[in-house]
């Protein structure tokens, strides 16, 4: 009897003491042994246990003493912090998971006026769809998003383009300068500048355009217009993965960060995300236009190095995953090229002496050491301008180059120089020894191989002959054509801008434009490559964005596009190469001459009318010399300021327009301006930004009568 006592209270005081208790609604559960939690990365517990909790005796001295506590970030805890306890009754929790939920709001986003540029695909407005603006813009701050000359069209309503009333001092009644333009089709097959456009007309009973209708207004502008708004369209059934990598002399640190994005015309699209350990990074787009763009930035937001590859590099339109183009982030450097002299082309100092390197005319100028690296910061990506290298016992040597395409250029030394017009000149029986003339060298590749079997000419300069070089790198007049090395050279007079054509037989290869000056040398390489991509032209009144009618002459191109609505396409292929495009619009607009990049996805031709060249200059009584030649910039981004290298007082050269085309006495973001009564030459319109601190420029060769049409953007659309 006294031992089934004793059973039953062993018995009583583990049930007692044993049993798992409750307290304000938690389980207090003792433990006996070792705790090890384990977390799995893709489903992570919230909270597992808050505290175990040891209750020894109700005492107020113990009540006092702090709660021991196993740490969750720990797996097995020392066997003297757990007190062990015999519990039978205690029992294993299944904790449930605390899902952590945001509820978004979407607002259905209205545009305040009928002109609201709204982000619809050209698709959807040629079908006729209904259309949505959209739903990822805060219905109360979608306006302040915008650019701030874009927020003050907005702001201020329907806009028309209505020059009755200048913001200058001009009288807007005076009597219309005298404007208009004869136009002639292009003679040869392949256009350089196009046409050759004649002195401006006249032009009578200046009225503004009428107001278009809203229903105009919106189809015009969601199809045509510049789009400034950033941001993401949401997700996307297309997915992109792909490499990155960081090379030369590019250092990561863990207070940098790298970023994939998608960009288009300018405007950031969506996000991508990387993956430091496999070197790989992920992005859904929602369109394969554009270019991707990975960039590191430190912790104070300056960017290191970045790398950019197009979109449609290796995809095809197809939804679905593909492998992206690798991108390769690299030390940030506007214009990054190497200058070698002939002699050494094969040695490790590309250069045997120092040298300089100049762009802009001389206004930009940096050393070069014998490595023969030249580089440049702050220029806008794809700006052209005329570099120039000097080095002691070479010719000075020129090429026109792109911001942000990595370039070669060759320096010839005087005395190889000099040997090369006496052998030609024996050759040819003529003499070519004046100091005065040019040599204009380079060879022509395909995919960078050299191509043999390759003519060349100047184009519209029949009478200039090249002269070809054997296999062993020596002038040959029985060569009529390219050797294996590919290798070619003219000896011309300098001071213009020419351009040299290939043709393979009766077919057309490649083209260069270069610059050609007095007793200088110029490097020139014909490129071609089998990879082609489509590129979108879009041809628009710039103050309206409403699309234009034009027949547009690209150069290297044998036929003329006909650009019916706005929108038309090119083949063309995908070179960094500097390139003319010349425009023949409807009779109220200016026949005139851009430039634009073969790699880029579009190309802008903002046509502007002869009635606003009129109101122009008349409300700012300006006078129009006979013949003047002409050049429009149009500056998207930013406030800006203009110079010409070269040109003396540009103030009596220049007048400022606003967004809405009326004059101002400065430049402002969203406006532009115009060069008049410039003499015959080659020019380097610049432009600084006001807020990015950087330099647009672009090349006019200017002959008597000619008409430019520039786009300045910080993306480098051009």
């Amino acid at each position: 009897m006294k031992i089934l006592r004793i059973v039953l209270q062993i018995t009583a005081f583990v049930f007692v003491f044993g049993y798992p208790s409750k307290m304000d609604n938690h389980v207090n559960i003792f433990l006996s042994k070792k705790v090890s939690i384990t977390v799995n990365k893709s489903h992570p517990s919230y909270v597992a246990y808050d505290a175990v909790n040891i209750k020894r005796s109700a005492s107020v001295e113990l009540n006092k003493q702090p709660l021991r506590v196993i740490q969750l970030s720990t797996d097995i805890q020392e066997e003297s912090e757990v007190l062990n306890h015999f519990h039978p009754l205690a029992k294993r929790m299944l904790l449930n998971p605390i899902i952590i939920k945001k509820d978004v709001e979407v607002f259905d986003t209205q545009a305040v006026n009928e002109n609201y540029i709204r982000h619809t695909n050209l698709e959807d407005i040629q079908s006729g769809a209904t259309q949505v603006a959209s739903p990822f813009l805060d219905q109360k701050n979608w306006v302040a998003e915008f650019k701030p000359y874009f927020r003050k069209k907005v702001q201020e309503g329907a806009f028309s383009a209505n020059w009755t009333q200048g913001s200058g001092n001009g009288n807007p009644n005076m009597g219309a300068v005298k404007v208009a333009a004869a136009v002639k089709k292009a003679k040869d097959s392949f256009v350089t500048f196009g046409p050759v456009s004649t002195p401006i007309g006249s032009s009578k009973n200046f009225a503004p355009q009428r107001k278009p209708t809203a229903e105009e207004v919106v189809v015009e502008k969601s199809g045509y217009a510049s789009a400034s708004a950033t941001f993401d369209e949401g997700p996307s059934a297309n997915r992109i993965v792909g490499i990155f990598e960081i090379q030369k002399g590019l250092l990561y640190s863990n207070e940098d960060r790298i970023e994939i994005r998608r960009y288009e015309e300018g405007v950031f699209r969506e996000k991508g995300s990387i993956n430091l350990h496999d070197s790989t990074y992920e992005i859904f787009p929602n369109d394969f236009k554009g270019f991707l763009l990975g960039r590191m930035i430190d912790k104070y937001g300056k960017i290191k190095g970045e790398g950019v590859v197009r979109v449609s590099d290796s995809l095809t339109k197809q939804k679905g995953t593909h492998q992206g183009p690798k991108i390769t982030l690299v030390v940030k450097s506007d214009v990054n090229g190497r200058a070698v002299s002939s002699y050494n082309i094969n040695n490790k100092n590309a250069l045997s002496q120092p040298a300089k390197a100049s762009i802009f005319q001389g206004q930009m100028e940096k050393p070069v050491g014998k490595n023969g690296l030249i580089k440049f910061d702050n220029i806008v990506k794809n700006s052209p301008t005329n570099l120039v290298t000097e080095t002691k016992g070479h010719f000075a040597a020129q090429q026109i180059i792109l911001a942000g395409e990595n370039f070669s250029m060759e320096l010839i030394p005087e005395k190889m120089g000099a040997a090369l017009k006496q052998m030609v000149s024996d050759l040819k029986q003529q003499n070519f020894n004046d100091p005065n003339l040019s040599i204009v060298m380079g060879k022509v590749t395909f995919d960078g191989q050299p191509v043999s079997g390759v003519s060349l000419k100047v184009e519209n300069e029949n009478e200039l002959e090249p002269i070809y070089f054997n296999s062993l790198m020596l002038p040959d007049t029985k060569l009529t054509t390219t050797s294996e090395n590919g290798y070619y050279a003219f000896i011309i007079e300098g001071g213009d801008l020419i351009t040299l054509m290939a043709l393979r037989g009766d077919k057309y290869f490649g083209h260069i434009n270069t610059v050609v000056s007095p007793g200088m040398s110029s490097f020139v390489e014909i490129k071609n490559t089998i990879k082609t991509e489509s590129v979108e032209i879009k041809v628009y009144e710039p103050f309206t964005g409403a699309p234009e009618f034009s027949d547009v002459a690209l150069q290297g191109q044998q036929d003329t596009i006909t650009i019916e609505k706005g929108v038309g396409e090119a083949q063309l292929p995908y070179l960094g190469r500097w390139s003319f495009l010349y425009s023949n619009p409807s009779d109220k607009y200016l026949p005139a001459h851009y430039t634009y990049v073969e790699n880029s996805d579009y190309i802008y031709v903002p046509v502007v009318s002869k009635e606003w060249v009129s109101y122009l200059f008349s409300n700012s009584k300006l006078t129009l010399y006979p013949g003047t030649n002409l050049v429009f910039g149009f500056v998207v981004d930013e406030d800006f300021e203009v110079d010409v290298p070269g040109l003396d007082q540009i103030k009596n050269h220049i007048v400022y327009f606003d967004y809405s085309g009326k004059p101002t006495n400065r430049g402002t973001q969203g406006g532009g301006f115009a060069l008049y009564n410039l003499p015959e030459g080659v020019y380097e319109p610049l432009v600084f930004g006001t807020q990015s601190q950087k330099i647009y420029s672009r090349i006019a060769p200017l002959k008597t009568g000619d008409v430019f049409i520039f786009t300045y953007k910080l993306d480098g659309s051009i």
